[in-house]
């Protein structure tokens, strides 16, 4: 893959990806997944580090990230959006993403 990756997704069945800088709203952005390359676009400012919507995701929907399922949403999620404990809650308990 050529060129500088703004976030990744490690899993060809990973819902999220991470940013690996801050991302503002509005902003193009390039997520590495496995095999290619997207752009995407934040709907919000996403922090470092954060998980981003690779696309939408219903209310109550599996997130799968690097592979495994870390839990569900408690809101639907538009692509590009941040995935955090606001519209998710985590696999162990509580709003622990």
């Amino acid at each position: 893959m050529a060129g500088e990756l703004d976030a990744i997704a490690l899993h060809e069945a990973d819902s999220v990806a991470t940013v690996l800088r801050a991302v503002a709203k509005d902003e193009d952005f390039v997520v590495g997944c496995p095999g290619k390359q997207i752009t995407l676009r934040a709907v919000e400012d996403i922090p470092i580090y954060h998980k981003v919507a690779l696309a939408d995701l219903a209310a109550d929907a599996t997130v799968h990230k690097h592979g495994h399922w870390i839990g569900r949403t408690t809101a639907a999620v538009v692509t590009g959006a941040l995935v955090h404990v606001h519209n998710m809650t985590g696999t162990k308990s509580g709003n622990d993403c």
